[in-house]
């Protein structure tokens, strides 16, 4: 959610997929759970949005 606001103007908002990967690997949990997991996100969770590289959340929920 951070990363999906305040950027400059010109800069892309959101989080890239591989960062946001990264950033939830702990030891223990497999990369394919995580990918998995915003897998079914993307399809349930209004707000937050993908444009295909980036994550992010948005105000209003995604188009159905």
């Amino acid at each position: 959610m951070l990363y999906s606001f305040g950027a400059r103007q010109g800069e892309d908002r959101g989080v890239l997929q591989a960062d946001l990967i990264t950033a939830l690997l702990a030891p223990g949990l497999d990369r394919n759970v995580i990918v998995t997991a915003l897998n079914d996100l993307r399809e349930e969770a209004l707000y937050m949005h993908f444009t295909g590289r980036r994550y992010r959340v948005r105000a209003h929920p995604q188009p159905g």
